[in-house]
């Protein structure tokens, strides 16, 4: 297979193309004073969920550039303390955030190649490719979930 089809299906993915509300949708437009609710039945709010997955992709990103990088402690270190973000502001500078890694994901593998393995981890089978992958699964996965809290706490259209 033609690897650049393969690059313009992955970067679909990530940027939000394809059968699913882009990330970027599902972040913006949240009321603030949703962002925090855990509603009865689930075990986050929105800014939890979106400050995890937005986490995932940077630790990814990161990965793929420094395999010697050493990302915070699962599982604790992956999730948020607070259920709610202390201020506007840093709800915005984190969508802001997500904005810009997913671009940087995506200049990343339209350039680079998407099946060598990644420096220093020959045998792994840690490619770029599969870090895209893995990222597009989380990410859409937490996009969906987020969505639905949105619909239960009536903030989605």
């Amino acid at each position: 297979m033609n690897e650049d089809i393969v690059k313009e299906q992955v970067v679909g993915r990530l940027s939000g193309k394809g059968a699913h509300a882009p990330t970027s949708a599902a972040l913006e437009g949240v009321p603030f004073d949703k962002l925090g609710i855990i509603p009865k039945g689930s075990d986050y709010s929105i800014y939890q969920l979106a400050w995890h997955l937005i986490l995932e992709q940077s630790e990814m990103i990161a990965y793929s550039k420094d395999t010697n990088h050493k990302g915070p402690k699962w599982p604790h270190g992956y999730w948020p303390k607070n259920s709610a973000p202390e201020s506007e502001e840093e709800w915005n500078s984190l969508v802001k955030q997500f904005k810009e890694d997913n671009k940087t994901f995506i200049e990343m593998i339209s350039k680079g190649n998407l099946t060598d393995e990644l420096p220093g981890k020959v045998g792994t089978g840690h490619t770029l490719i599969r870090q895209a992958l893995i990222t597009a699964d989380h990410t859409s996965y937490h996009t969906g979930q987020i969505i639905l809290l949105r619909k239960i706490l009536d903030c989605w259209d």
